[in-house]
């Protein structure tokens, strides 16, 4: 489900999404990060992935303590089941 979200359904190992500030590669090799806490039950909101990528409501840049940074978008939904989607590049 969640590769199929994702754009990684069958043998395709990644695919690219287009962002506001230029473009991200998902790959396959992560998903099993997402989905590794089982209480959590992300798998459930993977339909909100590339919308939140493509049009987020705000972009934040994080420095880690080894000098890195990542991008995280966000978007708040105002669907029947609400809420604030988060997706680290």
């Amino acid at each position: 489900m969640l590769n199929e979200a994702l754009g990684l359904a069958g043998a395709t190992t990644w695919s690219m999404v287009e962002t506001p500030l230029g473009r991200v590669r998902l790959r396959r090799g992560f998903t099993p990060h997402i989905v590794a806490k089982a209480g959590q039950r992300r798998e459930r909101s993977a339909n909100r992935t590339i919308p939140t990528l493509t049009e987020p409501n705000e972009v934040w840049m994080t420095c880690y303590d080894n000098g890195e940074f990542q991008m995280r978008y966000v978007k708040v939904w105002d669907d029947h089941r609400g809420g604030m989607s988060i997706v680290a590049e």
